[in-house]
């Protein structure tokens, strides 16, 4: 087995580190819904041992963070990168906003502290997750002592060459810690991929214990994936098993939860297996008797215990909806009865705007009740089907599957004249989580083909936008190409992208929409005062999902963080 060194003598690191490393690359709030999503609701027994569900948390935010490629003397860690992707993916699914930052160098490690504390850290209700992939070191004081662990940034030089420079450049554990006991969000947990002593927390052997009052007690709790001089491999073990964890492998006692204790324990004794005793990962909770009282909670899709408001689950919508084509038929009919449950008992959730600027969501749409004569039920869906395939395509809409929806209309017994109502189409709408409801028309008659649609805003009531197409071509396709051309252009410029710009690295600047809203590469952008009037233009350099890197497009633009950017109309 190859072995890429991830710790160098690492020790004491383990504390608050993650923290620390928001800043390079992006922000990002990540899909399904937004940075205002994470609310986890959990049912914990109390002091009489009657049980009683509780909102956990309000907001759940998570920094991923990796150093790949190293510019300073350290050896470059490919594996990295994939790491990231694949827990950015698995905790957007816990119901995270997930932000990933690649490649930080020293300032950009010390920006990140403010950014990201100052963004989500002054919640009370939130819960906050640090994942760190990369190097670190540990140095021995002179005076003795706690070796003193650092986070190591991209650009910081070898320490046995410059171990002057190298403490200035890199970031020590105790400042980090400092930072983590600023933030008030009640639960924070921190894993490292790498190996360091657990020096600056009390390491655990606790056996995990059921959901009760206590957890919602104040914590900070670490995580190491080795110990003291052990070595990580670059195709990371530890990694691997912290996405088992949140699959429910981790869940020791059943209970549809896994605690920040039971991840612990689980990666402790997987990685160990693994690894045929390579890694000895590490864990705890901080050495503060007001910060060590409660635990994490990861509320499991689909086992029933909780719910975590933004993960896909079959309660919350529209993160379902992004992967509804490899629902299997059993889950297609869970989703169904409980979004009829909700009908039924109009259960109707809004969600949480986090910013009144910022549009980091994409819109969920579901077309209704779409009649007209002279065209067959086939004609009609396959045109429609098409229209879904290319809004879809676009980046920017989230389309409700018209299986669902049929199964939903079924199940709900609802008739032609009910869906024609229209409070009964606006409440279906709201159930669906969708921003928009189609309805209208589509006519052939002597194949000369009239679509009237109209676009209503399911939280004003109002209609947003009305698109009519007239046809004389016998190719559907060509038909569904212009109805949805025509759909997306009024739509886009009824609601144009628009975003904050929230971290600035030299002459270029982070956004906080990305590609998941339909964000392109090469994409311009205005830069706009808070009334509206443009600044200038930027170039969108590179995009992810969650974020976007813009260039400005000449030196008389400066860029700020909080600048607010647009879409232009013409775009």
């Amino acid at each position: 087995m190859m072995y890429s060194l991830r710790a160098r003598n690492l020790l004491p690191f383990t504390t608050s580190l993650l923290l620390a490393i928001f800043a390079l690359a992006a922000w990002a709030s990540t899909p399904p819904e937004d940075a205002a999503r994470g609310l986890v609701r959990i049912k914990a027994k109390q002091e009489d041992n009657s049980i009683r569900e509780i909102d956990l948390y309000h907001r759940s935010h998570a920094l991923v963070i990796g150093v790949s490629e190293y510019t300073g003397g350290w050896p470059s860690l490919p594996g990295v990168a994939k790491d990231v992707a694949a827990v950015r993916d698995a905790l957007a699914g816990n119901g995270f906003a997930v932000t990933t930052i690649m490649d930080p160098d020293a300032q950009q490690l010390i920006n990140a502290f403010e950014h990201f504390i100052a963004a989500y850290g002054n919640g009370p209700g939130n819960r906050l997750l640090f994942y760190f992939s990369g190097h670190g070191h540990t140095v021995q004081p002179a005076y003795g002592g706690e070796p003193i662990g650092y986070i190591v940034p991209k650009d910081a030089p070898d320490p046995g060459k410059d171990p002057e420079q190298f403490k200035r450049m890199a970031m020590s554990m105790q400042r980090i810690e400092e930072y983590a006991r600023t933030i008030d969000a009640k639960h924070a947990l921190f894993l490292f991929d790498s190996c360091f002593s657990g020096s600056l927390f009390a390491l655990s052997r606790a056996i995990p214990q059921d959901i009760s009052y206590k957890t919602a007690r104040p914590v900070r709790q670490f995580i190491t994936s080795g110990g003291e001089d052990e070595q990580v491999p670059d195709k990371s073990i530890f990694r691997q098993q912290f996405l088992a964890a949140l699959r429910g492998e981790a869940d020791a006692n059943g209970d549809g939860y896994v605690t920040g204790t039971e991840l612990g324990n689980y990666l402790q004794t997987s990685v160990i297996n693994y690894t045929k005793g390579y890694q000895h990962p590490q864990y705890g909770k901080m050495r503060d008797p007001n910060l060590d009282k409660g635990d994490f909670v990861f509320a499991l899709a689909g086992k029933g215990a909780g719910e975590t408001a933004g993960a896909e689950t079959a309660a919350d919508l529209p993160g379902q909806f992004r992967k509804q084509a490899a629902m299997t038929a059993t889950e297609t009919d869970q989703l169904v009865q409980d979004l009829a449950g909700r009908f039924r008992k109009n259960d109707i959730r809004t969600p949480e705007k986090e910013d009144d600027w910022t549009r980091n969501r994409n819109t969920t749409m579901a077309f209704l009740d779409i009649e007209g004569e002279g065209a067959s039920a086939g004609e009609r869906h396959y045109i429609l089907d098409t229209v879904s395939d290319a809004l879809r395509a676009s980046g920017r809409y989230t389309l409700v599957e018209r299986e669902i929806l049929d199964k939903l209309i079924a199940e709900l017994r609802l008739s032609r004249t009910d869906l024609a109502d229209p409070a009964t189409a606006l409440k279906l709408g709201r159930i669906l989580s969708a921003g928009l409801i189609a309805t209208g028309s589509m006519n052939n008659q002597n194949q000369e083909w009239l679509i009237s649609l109209r676009f209503i805003d399911t939280e004003t009531t109002s209609i947003r936008a009305s698109v009519s197409t007239l046809s004389k071509s016998t190719d559907k396709q060509q038909i569904a190409a212009d109805l949805s051309g025509r759909i997306m252009e009024k739509l886009n410029r009824l609601s144009p992208l628009q975003g904050r710009i929230v971290f600035l690295a030299g002459d270029t600047a982070t956004v906080n929409i990305g590609s998941a809203v339909g964000v392109r590469k090469n994409m311009a952008l205005q830069v706009i005062d808070e009334q509206g009037v443009p600044l200038g233009e930027v170039r969108v350099k590179s995009t992810s999902p969650d974020q976007s890197i813009i260039l400005a497009g000449d030196r008389s633009t400066v860029l700020k963080e909080g600048m607010r950017v647009r879409e232009p109309a013409d775009e």
